[in-house]
């Protein structure tokens, strides 16, 4: 039965690989968006702030005090005090952003801790518009706004429980794709956004002008079943059966490791550490993103 194990451990491990590795390295990119861009920075500590802008660092103890003053003074009556146990803290950074022609410049600030990341990221050179772009433009017979007036009704029909009509996203629309030859006999990709109304596209010959890592993001987003059969269909079968397969690699791992009987004291407390160590990075990380009054959102 192990030798069965085994070999589907290991050619599954084969089959999926360019998966994992391009998961792998685009997922990493998120964590680190200049690399393959032409970027510059500087670290510009409290003293270089305070210096160049006035900035000083905020308090979170002053300002959680002032906090209490105010929800006290709303209608607290005076009944709401700090909890000593927990330390206040300012999560999160501010943002800012002044474009330039060539480039976008950024400033990351830790207001709790006074310090800043000046970045420069210059962009890739801007494609010319083709000569067809157009905005707003309407197709008689193909308007989201027709299928609106269409479906209206649909949900009483079918006995569906409704406040109101069914009413189309706001940016979720189909896009026409077509290829067109020009004057010349030159070949164009031509899109129409029919959502938005807008006319688009480049040079078939011409590679789109986005960087590798922009497309490795891409790529990495790109989920859900399509509708029809096609490369996209595919690329979130494969998207499943990685999941699927990284799920199998664990436990046919784990039970090939008890296989091994010399290995078994160490490899448990490797497993036991292991099990510790993401049980505290993760309650860890939930009750970071948790501390607040979150809510459960429905995609779309």
């Amino acid at each position: 039965m192990f030798r069965v194990v085994r070999r589907i451990h290991m050619y599954t491990g084969l089959l999926m690989f360019p998966w994992v590795l391009l998961f792998g390295i685009s997922g990493m990119l998120f964590n680190h968006p200049n690399v393959g861009e032409k970027t510059e920075g500087a670290r510009l500590g409290p003293q270089a702030l305070e210096e160049l802008t006035g900035f000083l660092p905020w308090d979170p103890e002053s300002a959680a005090n002032a906090l209490v003053e105010e929800l006290n003074a709303v209608g607290g009556n005076g009944s709401y005090t700090l909890d000593p146990s927990y330390a206040p803290g300012f999560h999160g950074i501010v943002l800012f952003r002044a474009d330039a022609p060539e480039a976008r410049n950024l400033l990351i600030l830790d207001v709790e801790q006074g310090v800043g990341l000046l970045s420069t990221r210059y962009a890739r050179p801007k494609a010319e518009p083709p000569p067809f772009a157009l905005q707003d433009l309407q197709l008689n017979g193909f308007s989201i706004d027709r299928i609106e007036d269409q479906v209206d009704g649909l949900l009483e029909a079918q006995g569906v429980a409704t406040e109101g009509p069914l009413k189309a996203h706001p940016a979720i629309g189909p896009t026409l794709r077509l290829r067109v030859l020009d004057a010349q006999g030159e070949a164009w990709n031509v899109t129409y956004n029919v959502r938005r109304g807008l006319v688009g596209g480049r040079r078939t010959a011409e590679p789109s002008n986005i960087g590798l890592n922009q497309l490795l993001g891409m790529l990495h987003m790109t989920h859900h079943y399509t509708m029809s059969l096609s490369a996209p269909w595919f690329w979130a079968l494969f998207e499943d059966l990685l999941g699927l397969t990284m799920a199998l690699w664990a436990l046919t791992g784990l039970a090939m490791w008890w296989q091994m009987k010399p290995t078994r004291t160490l490899g448990l407390l490797a497993v036991l550490a292991a099990l510790v160590i993401a049980y505290l990075i993760t309650s860890g990380t939930a009750g970071h993103l948790m501390f607040g009054q979150v809510e459960y959102k429905l995609s779309p």
